[in-house]
């Protein structure tokens, strides 16, 4: 048994939209990117593989690509760490099926301080690549004409000064940077503890998330959804494990339940 604590959180959709060289109105939060490409084909079918098989060398997916002057070999293994092993998505009170196993995480080959965490959907891959360089972000746009894009970016290539209210700006720019030194530690950290020195049934804390439909419609489908919110879950985790509860070290969250709250009953409470 993990853990009785239990928490419920509502998510809604205000993430950074950075939609698609240098500042256009397809990517207006971006001051620069590269368009990437990679061998969807074979990723794709890495991706089935890792799904049936039974040991971790079987288990793990190469990406390689290149960008900023560098090729990233990411290593992947599938990553469920942040949800737990009965996790479901509830919609109209009618639970949903989902597979989780496009969710990975892993290092770069040649540097192994590294953390990449991401999905892969359809034979695409978006998530991030965390270096001794800084954080750099893979994301691809699917066009109207049917054509399919993804870029790189980097975490300094985000213009946060295109918000309106300075204030906000100057605030997003502070929780970004203290979430990302976070994450480093957090992951450099983690190198030297042992899972004995745990008790995870004081650390753990099980969520019930309740999304409202915008959250989703913001996203491609239910999986990109999920996708997003391991990324969050992972953003909390490093930080709570850094924190010093009376004695409790390495708080952790794990997602039990994905409520989506129904357009319909948005309308309804709100006449």
């Amino acid at each position: 048994m993990l853990s009785a604590h239990y928490a419920v959180v509502f998510l809604i959709s205000l993430r950074l939209c950075l939609l698609g060289c240098n500042g256009d109105k397809i990517r207006p939060f971006l001051t620069y990117y590269e368009t990437v490409s990679y061998n969807r084909d074979q990723l794709f079918k890495d991706h089935q593989r890792s799904k049936r098989a039974t040991n971790q060398v079987q288990s793990t997916v190469q990406i390689e690509i290149f960008g900023y002057n560098r090729n990233f070999e990411l290593m992947l293994r599938r990553d469920r760490s942040v949800f737990t092993d009965d996790f479901k998505v509830m919609s109209d009170d009618t639970s949903i099926p989902i597979d989780i196993s496009f969710v990975y995480s892993g290092i770069l080959k040649d540097e192994g301080e590294s953390f990449c965490h991401g999905s892969v959907i359809d034979g695409y891959f978006h998530g991030s690549i965390q270096t001794r360089n800084g954080t750099f972000y893979i994301e691809y746009e699917k066009h109207d004409n049917g054509t399919v894009e993804s870029y790189i970016y980097h975490e300094k290539d985000i213009d946060y000064s295109l918000m309106k209210d300075v204030k906000s700006f100057e605030l997003s720019l502070k929780k970004y940077e203290f979430l990302e030194r976070m994450k480093w530690n957090s992951k450099e950290e983690s190198v030297t503890r042992t899972k004995r020195s745990v008790d995870m049934s004081r650390t753990t804390c099980l969520m019930q998330l309740k999304a409202d439909y915008l959250f989703f419609k913001r996203f491609r489908n239910l999986q990109e959804a999920i996708s997003q919110i391991a990324g969050y879950m992972r953003s909390v985790n490093a930080i709570y494990d850094q924190v010093n509860f009376n004695g409790i070290k390495h708080i952790n969250f794990k997602v039990k339940v994905l409520n989506e709250i129904m357009e319909v009953y948005v309308q309804c409470f709100q006449n």
